[in-house]
């Protein structure tokens, strides 16, 4: 994984919730957890239309799942849950989340991020894993959800592709594809460096 620390890295390190910031909550709406409502569309498949629910605030859920440090919270077994809100809410600060959806079928694939933007449909998925690869999952979000593209964010540095509409990126490079997809007239932007 990355060498450099990051806030992630940083909220898994309580040794008191004062450390953190955690007597008093870094912003208001870490005090309550929401996320991205469901997609509904009618693509001729059942889907999961109960509200998914996230703790905005990595810290407070650290603390709330009894986590003291990030050696404790890699062998969690909540960590992908955990980076996934971390993720969610890296995005959702830069973008808003008035467009922001979670899709899932009854037959288990899922998106954890959909953002419908300019006309366009943007998916995200999050992986706390070393090389993440396409699942089948991720095949039928480009196919049933007509995704411009899709991108799956770790924790590493490099980035690459993973299929012609979907690439692996680090954490460092949401900003970058955060504006390419705000932007007016914003195309298919690239996930690797120019």
């Amino acid at each position: 994984m990355s060498e450099h620390r990051t806030k992630f890295e940083d909220d898994a390190e309580l040794d008191s919730p004062s450390r953190a910031g955690l007597s008093r909550p870094r912003r208001p709406q870490a005090q309550r957890g929401h996320g991205p409502a469901p997609w509904f569309e009618n693509l001729g498949k059942r889907l999961v239309k109960s509200p998914k629910v996230y703790v905005r605030d990595t810290g407070l859920l650290h603390l709330l799942l009894g986590i003291p440090d990030l050696r404790a919270l890699q062998s969690h077994p909540k960590l992908g849950a955990s980076w996934e809100c971390f993720c969610i809410e890296q995005l959702l600060a830069r973008i808003g989340d008035r467009h922001a959806f979670f899709w899932a079928t009854h037959g288990g694939a899922e998106l954890d991020l959909l953002l419908t933007l300019r006309g366009k449909r943007w998916g995200f998925e999050f992986k706390y894993q070393d090389a993440p690869t396409m699942t089948r999952s991720m095949y039928v979000a480009l196919e049933d959800l007509k995704l411009t593209h899709l991108w799956v964010v770790y924790p590493g540095d490099s980035s690459y592709a993973l299929h012609r509409r979907a690439d692996c990126v680090g954490l460092s490079d949401l900003p970058r594809i955060t504006r390419a997809i705000t932007r007016d007239g914003a195309g298919r932007p690239t996930a690797r460096p120019p």
